[in-house]
């Protein structure tokens, strides 16, 4: 049988035809279920949009309906279903021990601690309003805010002087403490904190009371100027814009030592002023740091029980005239965990804070 080449171009010509409608079929095909699936894709993005909307919606009107304001319940609602929780459950305590006296969105207003840690707060929250029981409040103002209940309004003066203070420490946070702008502004701090000592010791001889000088919008600003200073000093980051920490993996020593310096600053500063707000918060400040230290210790010691090849913040001395020998020689840094054992054969376990005086250690055991 002779071999027809036409017949053969022909035939292969139709299949190269046919070959290439298939292709544009299928490529037609692949577009057309990239296009239902991009359509698919964006109602589930969609649909998962909406609900997500729907449960901060849900979860602001709980924490509104529980009492806190439409800033605060927002801010609570977009911390996440943890800090929703918690809150609510901080609230649920305040209404059932202090309903008669005190709301929840005050006292959540003059707490240090935010909702990123749930523990520091709550216990904050209860410890104020234990406190409160204990206060002495004097004559109360006519101010809305429950806070008034809580702590005694300062007169015209202090509250002068304790605006004045809080001014300048807010100008301060956002300079650089090595800078002269800072240097001016802390001149005119030191000269205010004169002025208003001289004052208050005058009063006290004149009919031996004392006035508060802080309410809680003036205080939060000297509070927190220390602080960011303490952690900076420590190489903790601070956002200058916002003031929110950024504690990382590593930072938790760090951190428990710069919240106890703080409290000493501010004890050496303010403390003989006998402000009742101020003094709590430094009662607080002083609680927050010596938990801190102590989970971190802890923490730290567990991970070099399991194994002491770890690279951890763990440093063994022999005994503790070894450990006294070794700060004097600066062997050890802020955060340090420090072991030894003592004479009756006990493991002793501290942290180094570095801050002169009785607290240059921290004894967690």
């Amino acid at each position: 049988m002779a071999f027809n080449f036409g017949a053969f171009v022909g035939g292969l010509s139709r299949q190269i035809v046919e070959d290439i409608e298939a292709d544009e079929a299928y490529e037609q095909q692949l577009g057309l279920f990239k296009e239902k699936q991009d359509i698919l894709s964006g109602k589930e993005i969609e649909k998962e949009r909406k609900l997500k909307e729907l449960e901060l919606e849900s979860n602001i009107k709980a924490l509104k309906f529980a009492g806190f304001d439409d800033q605060r319940a927002a801010s609570i609602a977009m911390s996440g279903a943890y800090a929703v929780e918690r809150s609510l459950g901080v609230s649920e305590y305040i209404a059932e021990n202090y309903g008669d006296k005190y709301d929840v969105n005050t006292l959540f207003k003059i707490a240090d601690n935010s909702t990123e840690n749930m523990d520091a707060l709550e216990t904050e929250i209860k410890n104020t309003a234990d406190q409160s029981k204990k206060i002495s409040t004097g004559v109360l103002s006519q101010d809305t805010e429950l806070i008034g209940e809580v702590y005694a309004q300062p007169s015209e003066v202090d509250g002068s002087y304790g605006a004045a203070i809080s001014r300048v420490s807010q100008e301060q946070a956002n300079l650089d403490p090595n800078s002269s702008e800072w240097a001016a502004l802390e001149e005119k701090r030191q000269q205010y904190l004169k002025d208003l000592t001289e004052f208050k010791q005058a009063e006290l001889r004149k009919d031996g009371t004392i006035t508060p000088t802080f309410d809680v919008n003036t205080i939060e600003p000297v509070v927190n100027s220390v602080q960011r200073r303490k952690m900076s000093k420590l190489k903790i980051a601070v956002d200058l814009k916002t003031g929110l920490e950024k504690r990382m993996s590593g930072d938790e020593g760090r951190y428990g030592v710069a919240l106890l310096a703080t409290a000493y600053e501010l004890e050496s500063s303010y403390g003989g002023l006998q402000d009742a707000l101020m003094k709590d918060k430094i009662t607080y400040k002083m609680q927050e740091a010596r938990e801190e230290l102590r989970q971190y210790a802890l923490n730290q010691t567990n991970i070099y029980n399991k194994n002491p090849k770890n690279i951890t913040a763990v440093k063994v001395a022999t005994d503790r005239k070894t450990v006294g020998d070794n700060i004097d020689n600066g062997v050890y840094k802020a955060g340090d965990v420090i072991h030894y054992t003592d004479d009756n054969g006990n493991l002793q376990i501290m942290v180094y804070t570095g801050i002169q005086g009785s607290d240059v250690v921290i004894g967690i055991n």
